[in-house]
């Protein structure tokens, strides 16, 4: 590969997990009865009507420019109205020449995260991911999705009602999307969900009650995740990663391509 080919092939990357993670993040949100969504020119707007900035946020789903000031002071606004913290996503090395006016919203750098891809293959998901004592289940009626979100909430230190909320429609599940929870016993004890966006798989809310952690049951759940997904024919898996589980998706395959940095409302 010469080396003018090389930032191509990583830009290709670097915006197929951001799309892929876009446009899966609004298909939830529109899922959820009292959420909604809006397209500002290349940036996507969520509004989950939860109190958390990351819930109620702009994507830019494209190559944001300064050219595009106006289309994210209208973003801004539209998220601003509702009344909500609210937030901006942005992709480093591709919207660099928006961040100026993202600042001239009054929003303040906050966390970054990275976007992480696998490359969907019979050799991609280690035995890391296996976990002998958990059985893994598909949510399929109100019982088992009331169990997911116990997990769900329990493990992301949030309030019952808020996943209970966002996940109140999701029986049966649309066609491309499984929530999946992990048993030991009769015990929900971990979760997951995949999202099939094309030929990829988004993977997000992995979380382990905090009283079953470091058994392996988080890669377990990945895992599973990622098969969903590459028995629909995705040819590769997406995810963002917290700090704290970064290590984890890594030792599964899943490598570095993109890098989003947060701006949240002062």
């Amino acid at each position: 590969m010469t080396d003018s080919a090389e930032p191509a092939a990583d830009a290709q990357w670097r915006d197929r997990v951001v799309r892929t993670l876009a446009q899966s993040v609004t298909m939830l949100v529109d899922l959820a009865p009292q959420a909604s969504s809006a397209s500002f020119g290349a940036l996507r707007a969520v509004w989950t009507g939860l109190p958390v900035p990351s819930f109620n946020t702009a994507i830019a789903v494209d190559q944001l420019t300064a050219a595009d000031a106006d289309d994210l002071a209208a973003a801004v606004a539209w998220l601003a109205g509702r009344g909500l913290p609210h937030s901006v996503q942005l992709t480093d090395g591709r919207d660099d020449d928006a961040v100026p006016a993202v600042l001239a919203c009054g929003l303040v750098a906050d966390e970054e995260l990275p976007g992480m891809l696998l490359d969907l293959d019979p050799t991609a998901v280690t035995s890391a991911g296996t976990a002998g004592a958990l059985e893994i289940r598909a949510v399929e009626d109100d019982h088992s999705r009331a169990e997911h979100c116990a997990v769900l909430s329990s493990g992301f230190g949030m309030p019952p009602e808020w996943p209970a909320a966002l996940l109140a429609d999701v029986v049966p599940p649309p066609a491309g999307l499984a929530l999946l929870t992990g048993y030991v016993g009769a015990e929900p004890v971990a979760v997951a969900a995949a999202n099939v966006v094309g030929d990829t798989v988004a993977v997000f809310n992995v979380a382990t009650l905090p009283e079953h952690r470091r058994r392996g049951y988080g890669a377990a759940m990945t895992s599973a995740a990622v098969r969903y997904g590459a028995a629909r024919g995705c040819t590769a898996a997406v995810l963002q990663a917290s700090d704290a589980a970064h290590a984890g998706y890594r030792r599964l395959g899943f490598r570095d391509v993109a890098r989003s940095r947060v701006y949240i409302c002062g």
